[in-house]
């Protein structure tokens, strides 16, 4: 089976990519000139001064290569809009572009992505005990690499059926985690509540260590130890 992985430098693309043993684009890169059974799109542009603009016009040229079957990695942030931020209505935008633009397709909600990949981030620092910008009284929805991986690997029986769906748990409090696994992070002052959708809270607390244990840092260097002693 082909398969090419977009964002795939890092991140649950860069995860999935070496897991599915896919062909990746990431930025920079030309166009692949060939079709493929599936695509997996998780790249998008934070950066970018038009956020709107940017991440359409990548996923306009995504859509553009032939394909058996499309997933593409949305956000359970939809569920917020509107919202102060832009993301919310730039992911609902990308949602009804593949609606239009794809046979066959299935859009993936995620929450917040847990798993090797993930950037040295507020959740990453709850376990290190380095100084967060979220408060204690923030609470997410989560999502772990391995969860989307089984999911398209069983997506690939089941081509025919377009769908969107939504992967993540139930909204968990950061602080319910800290308590379960006897942390004491230094907590910031921003409070994140995401949105209580229709799903059970996260239960595999313990094995969220075993995940913070293959985060590297910005720099390259291993949290493992650290993280472990929290």
């Amino acid at each position: 089976m082909s398969i090419l992985v977009t964002g795939a430098s890092s991140g649950l693309g860069k995860f999935l990519a070496e897991r599915l043993k896919a062909e990746t684009l990431n930025r920079g890169d030309s166009i692949p000139d060939k079709s493929y059974n599936l695509i997996i799109h998780c790249a998008y542009d934070h950066k970018a001064k038009d956020e709107l603009s940017a991440n359409i016009d990548l996923l306009e040229k995504v859509l553009c290569i032939p394909h058996e079957y499309f997933i593409h990695i949305s956000s359970v942030d939809v569920y917020q809009y509107p919202k102060e931020s832009d993301y919310p209505k730039v992911k609902l935008e990308l949602e009804r572009l593949v609606r239009s633009s794809s046979d066959s397709y299935c859009i993936m909600r995620v929450g917040w992505l847990i798993g090797k990949y993930m950037r040295y981030n507020n959740f990453v620092k709850m376990f290190t005990g380095d100084k967060m910008t979220l408060s204690e009284n923030s609470a997410m929805c989560f999502t772990t690499y391995e969860q989307v991986l089984q999911y398209v690997q069983k997506k690939q029986i089941f081509f025919e059926k377009s769908e969107t769906v939504t992967l993540a748990s139930g909204r968990t409090r950061l602080s319910d985690i800290a308590k379960r696994l006897g942390l004491e992070p230094k907590w910031g002052k921003i409070d994140n509540i995401a949105c209580n959708i229709s799903a059970t809270v996260f239960d595999d607390i313990r094995g969220l260590q075993h995940i913070v244990n293959q985060v590297e840092k910005d720099d390259n260097t291993s949290v493992k130890g650290k993280a472990s002693k929290a």
